[in-house]
């Protein structure tokens, strides 16, 4: 049975353009949209055998910002919205790892 600690830092982005006019939308338009994600972790593993193991693991707090723009059409303003998001047992998770 091992246990550890750990400090996660994650990155996300993601983009959605239409480059051309359709029916069903506005013009030509893009957004875009990321976030930066911090927590705190424990988890334990146990060893089944050797080179196998179970483990779970939980983030007792994490924090994300993130920050979504989007252009409705082309000569328009942009549209921007962030949000802070604070987490208290996130994160649950199973895993089953080999070890080489």
């Amino acid at each position: 049975l091992m246990w550890y600690t750990g400090i996660r830092v994650g990155f996300a982005y993601g983009e959605n353009e239409m480059k051309y006019d359709e029916e069903t939308s506005m013009g030509k338009s893009i957004a875009e949209s990321w976030n930066l994600r911090g927590a705190l972790t424990i988890g334990v593993d146990y060893f089944v055998l050797p080179a196998l193991y179970i483990s779970a693991q939980i983030d007792p707090f994490a924090y994300t910002y993130n920050k979504t723009t989007y252009n409705p059409q082309a000569g328009l303003g942009d549209l921007s919205a962030d949000s802070h998001n604070y987490s208290v047992l996130a994160a649950p998770t199973f895993k089953i790892g080999f070890k080489f």
